[in-house]
């Protein structure tokens, strides 16, 4: 649903998805990060951890999906032309991913396209995610990115500071606006947010939902030591705050690291 365009043959391959899309209401997760209102984000901190410091974490595959994964810390790599730095995550019992997250079905044992986490460099973002006609560059800042989201023609809140692996930067949410009632009526049946191109290294790196109703993304915009990176997490309708959490959980524990 989520996944970028060219992982669909690829993930058709590997797994046998059972659910079937749905829509999305907007909600308010109850996230762990460091959020405060009264402040612009600070400066960051210098470069992320060297390899030698670095938490022991495995590494996840950057295409494919294989068995549900064990709980630990893995490492996730922006999806764009960067493969640095690694995102290193702390993830529970019964995920599934390499270069996305998918919690995994109870009844299928396969990846729940209800909800997904990603990690990504954003290179140009759509004006109109519904016909996706014109993608631009947003300039190179933080405030750059959550500008060209806010004015994007979907609902959005005010974007507010936050802290994420001691690294400072926003947090906002988007939907569809609301008169639209689904996505029917969008370019073939999608919300595109984002690309990651140019040179990304999976698939064509472009960000989109397809649901039968609204989806929610919430999304994390962090300066890593002067590098603008992306952590999203996006739910159909009828998922939950509480359902939302161990993803919320999950972007939340991130460690920047370079290798």
């Amino acid at each position: 649903m989520r996944q970028p365009r060219r992982a669909r043959a690829a993930f058709a391959a590997l797994l046998v998805l059972g659910l079937a899309v749905t829509g999305c209401t907007s909600s308010s997760p109850s996230t762990t990060a460091d959020l405060d209102s009264g402040s612009s984000p600070a400066s960051s901190p210098a470069d992320p951890s060297p390899s030698e410091s670095a938490p022991d974490y495995q590494p996840l595959p950057e295409q494919g999906f294989g068995r549900p994964l064990a709980s630990g810390l893995y490492g996730l790599r922006p999806i764009g032309p960067q493969a640095q730095p690694v995102a290193v995550v702390n993830i529970p019992v019964g995920f599934v991913g390499g270069s996305l997250l998918f919690p995994v079905d109870e009844q299928s044992g396969s990846a729940d396209e209800c909800c997904i986490v990603g990690y990504w460099t954003v290179a140009r973002v759509y004006q109109d995610p519904c016909k996706a006609t014109v993608a631009e560059d947003p300039g190179p800042s933080v405030q750059d990115l959550a500008d060209a989201l806010t004015a994007q023609q979907t609902t959005s809140t005010k974007p507010t500071p936050v802290t994420l692996g001691g690294y400072d930067g926003v947090y906002l949410e988007l939907t569809a606006p609301a008169g639209l009632g689904d996505l029917s009526s969008c370019k073939g049946g999608e919300l595109s947010y984002w690309e990651s191109d140019p040179g990304t290294r999976h698939f064509d790196g472009s960000h989109y939902d397809q649901s039968q109703g609204l989806p929610v993304e919430r999304i994390w915009i962090i300066d890593v030591a002067g590098q603008r990176l992306v952590l999203s997490v996006g739910v159909e309708s009828g998922i939950d705050d509480q359902q939302a959490q161990p993803l919320i959980d999950i972007v939340s524990s991130t460690q920047f690291v370079a290798e």
